[in-house]
Parts: structure tokens; C-alpha cells; sequence
């Protein structure tokens, strides 16, 4: 600085000597001029306190020493307090793209956010003196507001950072204050956190008290900065003591070196008890260490010349050895990096770092110190409470140390729960959930209209040889299957809970399974029957024999899912799919994959297929029966219709799993659909046709043939070479032309003539007579045929005989 007044001769003389060390200073702007000129003069200077990383970098300041660690280095231990408060998973980060430290800033913060697993959003902002020194015309979308309303579309990270520039602090907070209050966001649902430096001072400034937009902001909200021992430990602090302990030797003397003259702008003259009266300002042990570390550094550099004498660059070099315990704690400078910081900067896991809650609800003071981070245990007051601490295990140097609670905006000292907005939950659209239960009715109406038919119709010949206790089953599965529907077709959205959704869940394998195996039980037994009587021996097939298999089957099924049900924690889960966005889907999964739900799937899965293959075994076998008994093709082809259904649709659904809700839920709709409607169609169907008409008994096959039924006939006996009625041991059908009419048929009563008592041998022994239907034109009479009624050639070969 160039003075304007006359100078005396001493401070000319003083003025012409060669400086042989600098302490200071603590602004960027005079930070980076001294250590330009410490470089020219080749003489050290120690820094107290620096922003621009680059100053301590000895590729390009080489002279340059800082007894405080980087403000890069503050990003660390302030991302640790985040977590320590479960500030955990989301932050935004809200910076200045106009300024050169705020940049830098987030940079560092990203990588260790990012680092630690975190989700970020940023958003940048331009200042309003950077818009009109960079003559950038102002927009809607480079102010604070817009980078607000950018952070409430995105998901709304509930704790969002806050980097401020120290040369634009209130006009930062104040255009932070209005924006915050225009979108709601000071209410107490955010937490805000503010980095930077020198925001303690504007806390407790009137400007900021006195405005009620700031206040609603900044109240319960938190910053961290580094901290000195006296500030922390009060009159215990070493250097507190050393400072109230001057006297007014040392004021005087003070006083007498003060550089700028009595009367001239700047100057200060002490009182006798200032040292009594006055604490130390923020920084001024760093600046007590900083002088410290030049005469350390003098004391290491002598050891290592013969004369004692030292040049600038040693002296540097022993500054940057020095190891000594000062008035901010142990002071020590890192050879190399180890939270990022370049040489010549202090260690930064010698320093001590505190979080300040501004403005807590709870006190009327604008700051309280809640929280410290001291990993060298610098503090008396932290190394108290560690001795306090009865198991050893509990102490964590690298962690925070809470002193007093946290206070936060709901005057809770517990944070807000949640940490960001709900997201997209991709809710089933209504319109789907419509087509859904219209389906279900659709079938649900077919399987009760089928059963109510089959009831009223039970004695007509086509339903007494389809079996109607065997039907009606198959509308019972079929209705099960179909109800599965009902219950994959609501989610939250329709008000239910996630228990009451996961027992849905649960109930669907129950549906389906048993469903299915209702169903092809019932055509196994129908089918079984049919094959037994059309053995043509004299044997008496019960229906409850013929659910022997299928109580078997399931008992199995009923012992797998309850197995299912009771080991597995099966249920509605609603995960994320997009952890920025929060975006999540619900659906019925297993939580636990220690359970393996899929090994209990193939389980259940094994014991339905069993019946299906039972079923197309004996459709198999009866393939040659008249379809009034057996429904072989149309089991093959409900069976081929279920299959390709399931082909198609199981790896469709699989895809769509976490990819869109309905269309996953269109798939599995039209693959139970499909499946339920198709047993009742297939079944049924031929049946309804055949009732009215409109659907004819192929012939040429088992008990129908030229128009004729054979019923109750046994094996052929007797000799006199009589033609046998057998063709390689099964029967092929019996013709005659007596009274044989085109178009008409016998339908026989298949359950009366089976299950007619009879106690003769059914392999040697034929039948004395037996009652047949005889239909045609409509007319049904009825005709016992004895033997003495047959004709002579007849009788060696059959002993009952049915004709039409």
C-alpha cells in the first residue's frame, strides 16, 4: 500500500529491509499477492487461512505454507455429519455457477457424496452482481427459484446444501430466503445446511434477525467449519488461559509496534484490560500457530547448516516438518495428500471441525456449537468424554462428537423422516382395472350359468353321459382360476393396506393351484371311469373310488402351499426402480431371498402338473371312446391352448416386472384369463351343442358304431367257432340290422349300467338281460332283450345283445 503521508526516518529504514518471513494473511485476494511476493524474495510466508487450494501448492507457490487444512478438506468430515444426522441417501446441492470457489467446492463434495453411495441432484444458480458484472441477461431459469423448482420436480431431495461464495453472503441468503418461501420449502420439511466460510458473523448480524423471510430459513438449520480449542473448551482451552493471563506490559507493547499511526483510518489503540475483556476472535490460534510454525521451522532448518545461518527454501522446508501441539491443537503439515490437499497445507486430520446450529428454535442466540469432529482428539473436552466411555469398543475417533442436541426447524432433535418426495408410484390406470374385472365376470358368469345348467339338466342322456358330478368340479376350478383376477387388480391407490395386499398375494397361488387341480382331477376321474367301464366286464365303478388319486393330489398340493405360505415372506413389495427418482413398482415378490420362493414355486408347480399329466394320459387312452363319454380332443386342445398361453406369457410378464405396471398387469390378466375361461369353454362347450343339436357324436369308435351302443356286454365264451366280438382282447363294437334306422342312436344310461349290482363272475359269466334306451326320432322306449329272445345264431356267442 502506497502512503499518502510523510514517513519518518524509521519507518523508512524499516521499509528498506529485506523481509526473512511472513505470517498471513486470510483473504484469497492478499493470500495470493504475498505469496507472489514471498516467491520473488525467496522468504516463506505461513498462510492462516486460504481458500484457493492452488496457494499451497508448492509447483506453483513454492514458498507458501497454511497452518489450516483446505476448505476442500472440510467436505469430508461434513459429508460424515450428514450421515450422523440421517441426512443419508439424497442431497442437493444448491451452488453459484458464476463463482469460481463455489465451483471447486462442489466438485470436491460431489466426489465424496458420490463416494459414500449418495444420490445427487445439483443445481446451479447465477448471482445477481455476477449477472450485471458479466453483463448476463437475467432469465427464469439461472436464478435461485428456478433452480428450487428444478429440485421440487426432480424428487425433491429433502436436504439440500447450500455453497456460498464469502464475498456474496447476503445477497446469496436473501434471494435463497424469498425463493424458498414462494415454493414452500422453509416450512420445517427440509433441512438446510449451509458450507462455506464466514457465515457465523452474518448469523449473528441484525440484518439477518431482523428479517423474517431469513429467519424462517436459517432457523434449525446447520453448517460446519473448523473450530479452535478455546471455542470449544471455553476457560480450560490452553490458549484462553495464555490470553487472559496478559498484562499491561504486553498492551503496551502492542500498542507501541502497531504499524498504523494514531489518528489515521484503521487504528486501535488497546485497553490496559483488553486481554481480560475481550475474547479472541474466530482464527486466531491458526494465526498464533502460523508465527509458531516460523520459529519451529527456523529451529528444524538450523539443525541441518553448519554456520546456522538459513535461506528461505530451508526455512520452507523446516516449516513444513514441524510437528508441535499450538493454540488450534497439533499442528502438522502433510507431505502427502490425505484428504486431497497438496503439500505444505496442514494435515487435515490434525484439525478440528465443528457443526453449528443456526438459530435454534429451542434458544435465543443466533448459533450454538452442537457437535464436534476431532479424530486427534485436540479437544479437552472431547478426550473427557472418551474416558468417560466404560467399553473401549465405543470409542470412534473418526466419528462426531455430539455435545449438546441438534435443534432442527420443527424444534424436534430428530431430522424430518423422510429424505426426498415420494416418487412415481406407477399405480394400476383405472381403465385397466376395469378390463380386469370385466374378465372376471365374464368367466365367473360362464362357470355359474354352466354349473346352474348342469343341475337342471342333469337326467338328459347328454349330461348323464357326461357325467354331471364330474362338471360340475370343472366350473368350480375354472371359477377359482378365474378369481385370481380379482385379486392382482388392486394395489394402494384403491385404499388397501399392505397386509390386507399381501394376503391377496398369498391367496393367489392358492386359487390357481387348487383350481387347477379341481379341474384336471375332475377329467382324470370322468375319463378313468369311462376306461374302466368300457372294458366290457361286469364292473361296478364308484364315484368315490375315483377320487382317491385326486384326495392324494391334493393333500400334496394343500402340504406345499401351506409350506409356502408359512416358511416364505411372500407378499405385496413396493421396490424402487429408479433410486434418483424414487419411482417404484408394486407387486407380489418375496423379500428374503434366503427363503427361495422359487424353489417353492417349482414345488407347487410340480404337484398342479401332476394331475394335467394324469389327465392327457387317460384322455390318451379313451382318444377312441364317442365323445358323449370322453372329451380327448378337446383336453388336448384345452391343454395346447393353456400351454402356448403360458409360453407367451410367462416371459412377457417377466420382462415387464419392473418396467410398467400395466403392462405387466395386462399379462398376467390375459394369461389367467385365458387359462380359467378356456377349461370351462373347452368343456362345456361340446356339451351345449350336443344338448341342441347342433354338435353330433362321431361314430367308428368305442360303445358307437353303424348307429348301434354296446353296453354290458361281456367277454365272449362258449365254442362252436362263434365269431368273438373282441379284437385283440378290447371290444370294437357290435352291429345289427334289426330295426336299424339312419341317424338314430342308443344312448345309454353309462352311470346306471355301471354301477347295476351284479356278483357273477364278469370274465365268465354274462349278464341274463339288460335294460337298454333305445332313442329315435325323439322317442325313447325301453326294451329288456332276453336270451330266449335272441335268435339261435346269437345266442352261442352273446348272451345280451343291445340293437337299435
Amino acid at each position: 500500500r502506497v502512503r499518502q503521508s510523510p514517513v519518518t526516518s524509521q519507518q523508512e529504514e524499516q521499509s528498506s529491509r529485506r523481509p526473512c518471513v511472513m505470517a498471513g494473511t486470510y483473504f484469497d485476494e492478499t493470500a495470493t499477492a504475498v505469496s507472489y511476493l514471498a516467491w520473488s524474495l525467496e522468504v516463506p510466508v505461513v498462510l492462516y487461512r486460504a481458500l484457493d487450494y492452488t496457494l499451497t501448492d508448492k509447483g506453483l507457490y513454492p514458498m507458501t505454507s497454511q497452518t489450516n487444512a483446505l476448505i476442500l478438506d472440510l467436505v469430508w468430515p461434513f459429508v460424515m455429519f450428514l450421515e450422523n444426522k440421517g441426512r443419508n441417501n439424497y442431497v442437493s446441492i444448491l451452488y453459484a455457477v458464476s463463482e469460481h470457489f463455489t465451483v471447486t467446492l462442489q466438485e470436491a463434495l460431489l466426489r465424496v457424496l458420490r463416494r459414500q453411495g449418495f444420490f445427487v441432484n445439483r443445481q446451479g444458480f447465477v448471482t445477481e452482481k455476477s449477472r450485471a458484472r458479466w453483463n448476463v441477461m437475467p432469465r427464469e431459469d439461472n436464478n435461485i427459484r428456478a433452480a428450487l423448482e428444478r429440485f421440487k420436480n426432480d424428487g425433491n431431495f429433502r436436504t439440500i446444501v447450500v455453497l456460498i461464495d464469502p464475498h456474496k453472503i447476503q445477497e446469496t441468503l436473501l434471494e435463497l430466503a424469498e425463493a424458498a418461501e414462494e415454493m414452500g420449502m422453509n416450512t420445517g420439511d427440509h433441512v438446510w445446511v449451509l458450507l462455506g466460510v464466514d457465515l457465523l458473523p452474518v448469523a449473528s448480524t441484525r440484518s439477518v434477525q431482523d428479517n423474517e423471510l431469513l429467519v424462517k430459513l436459517l432457523q434449525g438449520a446447520a453448517t460446519v467449519d473448523y473450530v479452535e480449542g478455546f471455542v470449544v473448551d471455553g476457560s480450560d482451552d490452553p490458549f484462553l488461559k495464555a490470553w487472559k493471563s496478559q498484562n499491561e506490559t504486553m498492551v503496551e507493547m502492542l500498542n507501541h509496534f502497531n504499524p498504523i499511526a494514531e489518528g489515521k483510518p484503521g487504528y486501535f489503540k488497546a485497553e490496559a484490560d483488553y486481554f481480560q475483556t475481550h475474547n479472541p476472535v474466530p482464527g486466531a490460534g491458526y494465526l498464533y500457530d502460523a508465527v509458531m510454525a516460523i520459529g519451529m521451522g527456523a529451529c528444524t532448518a538450523g539443525t541441518y547448516t553448519v554456520d546456522g545461518k538459513i535461506n528461505g527454501e530451508l526455512h520452507s522446508a523446516g516449516i513444513g516438518a514441524s510437528d508441535f501441539h499450538g493454540a488450534s491443537g497439533r499442528v502438522l503439515f502433510q507431505e502427502s495428500p490425505v484428504f486431497g490437499g497438496p503439500p505444505g497445507t496442514r494435515n487435515a486430520t490434525s484439525a478440528m471441525y465443528g457443526a453449528f446450529n443456526l438459530l435454534p428454535p429451542d434458544k435465543d442466540v443466533p448459533y450454538v456449537l452442537t457437535d464436534l469432529f476431532d479424530p486427534t482428539g485436540n479437544s479437552i473436552t472431547v478426550r473427557s468424554m472418551r474416558d468417560n466411555l466404560t467399553n473401549i469398543s465405543d470409542v470412534d475417533v473418526a466419528s462426531w462428537t455430539s455435545i449438546q442436541d441438534f435443534v432442527f426447524r420443527n424444534n424436534q432433535t430428530i431430522a424430518p423422516e423422510l429424505l426426498r418426495d415420494e416418487g412415481y408410484h406407477n399405480y394400476l390406470e383405472d381403465g385397466l382395472q376395469i378390463l380386469g374385472l370385466t374378465l372376471f365376470s365374464i368367466t365367473a358368469l360362464m362357470c355359474l350359468a354352466s354349473a346352474i345348467w348342469i343341475i337342471i339338466n342333469r337326467n338328459h342322456a347328454v349330461l348323464r353321459a357326461a357325467q354331471p358330478q364330474f362338471l360340475l368340479p370343472i366350473c368350480l376350478g375354472s371359477l377359482l382360476q378365474a378369481s385370481c383376477l380379482l385379486m392382482i387388480s388392486f394395489d394402494e391407490s384403491d385404499g388397501l393396506s399392505v397386509e390386507t395386499l399381501s394376503r391377496l398375494c398369498v391367496a393367489i397361488p392358492w386359487c390357481f393351484i387348487m383350481g387347477s387341480n379341481i379341474t384336471y382331477c375332475a377329467l382324470f376321474g370322468k375319463l378313468w371311469r369311462v376306461n374302466k367301464v368300457l372294458q366290457f366286464r361286469r364292473v361296478t365303478i364308484q364315484t368315490w373310488k375315483v377320487l382317491i388319486p385326486a384326495f392324494i393330489l391334493f393333500l400334496v398340493s394343500l402340504v406345499v402351499l401351506l409350506l409356502f405360505s408359512l416358511l416364505t415372506d411372500y407378499g405385496w413389495q413396493r421396490v424402487i426402480v429408479d433410486d434418483f427418482s424414487g419411482e417404484s413398482m408394486g407387486f407380489c415378490a418375496s423379500s428374503d431371498a434366503t427363503a427361495k420362493p422359487w424353489s417353492w414355486f417349482t414345488a407347487v408347480l410340480i404337484t398342479s402338473g401332476l394331475p394335467i399329466l394324469f389327465a392327457l394320459t387317460m384322455a390318451w387312452k379313451t382318444k377312441d371312446v364317442e365323445d358323449s363319454f370322453s372329451e380327448s380332443w378337446w383336453i388336448f386342445s384345452m391343454v395346447f391352448v393353456q400351454l402356448q398361453a403360458l409360453i407367451v406369457g410367462i416371459p412377457l410378464v417377466a420382462m415387464l416386472k419392473k418396467t410398467s405396471t400395466n403392462g405387466r398387469y395386462v399379462g398376467i390378466t390375459l394369461l389367467m384369463w385365458t387359462i380359467s375361461t378356456s377349461s370351462v369353454v373347452l368343456i362345456m362347450l361340446p356339451k351345449v351343442l350336443a344338448f341342441y343339436n347342433i354338435y353330433g357324436a362321431k361314430t367308428a369308435q368305442r360303445g358307437a358304431r353303424h348307429g348301434t351302443r354296446v353296453t354290458g356286454i361281456g367277454q365272449e365264451h362258449g365254442s362252436n367257432g362263434a365269431q368273438s366280438l373282441l379284437s385283440n382282447g378290447r371290444p370294437s363294437g357290435v352291429s345289427s340290422g334289426w330295426g336299424r334306422s339312419k341317424g338314430s342312436e342308443a344312448h345309454s344310461d353309462l352311470e346306471a349300467i355301471s354301477e347295476s349290482p351284479n356278483n357273477g363272475d364278469a370274465g365268465n359269466t354274462a349278464p341274463d338281460a339288460a335294460t337298454i334306451d333305445l332313442e329315435k326320432d325323439g322317442r325313447v322306449d325301453s326294451q329288456e332283450v332276453g336270451s330266449d329272445s335272441c335268435p339261435d345264431s346269437a345266442k352261442e356267442g352273446v348272451t345280451t345283445i343291445s340293437v337299435s
